[in-house]
């Protein structure tokens, strides 16, 4: 079985990534692009977080049953804002 390889063809390919920044370069250059890679966004906590507030309450009163963290940074982030207003532990 002889399937065409994906080539860019020298084309620019713009490749929005933060974490893995130079793996992503380097497939991109492994099929003929150039890559032009930049994070497209940046994890910043907000001093108040209200709604990570409710959320956190809506949680351990089981009024949400399952949830689903994508990221590492991001639970922190949650961790971090609603920790001064509900026991961790409980959370």
């Amino acid at each position: 079985m002889n399937q065409e390889q994906p080539d860019f063809n020298g084309l620019h390919v713009a490749a929005f990534e933060s974490r893995n920044a130079g793996e992503m370069a380097r497939l991109i250059e492994r099929h003929g692009g150039v890559p032009h890679v930049s994070p497209s966004m940046r994890e910043a906590p907000l001093a108040e977080n209200r709604a990570a507030i409710d959320f956190a309450h809506q949680l351990i009163t089981g009024q949400i049953s399952i949830v689903i963290f994508l990221t590492g940074v991001g639970f922190k982030h949650l961790v971090a804002a609603v920790e001064r207003h509900i026991d961790r532990q409980r959370f």
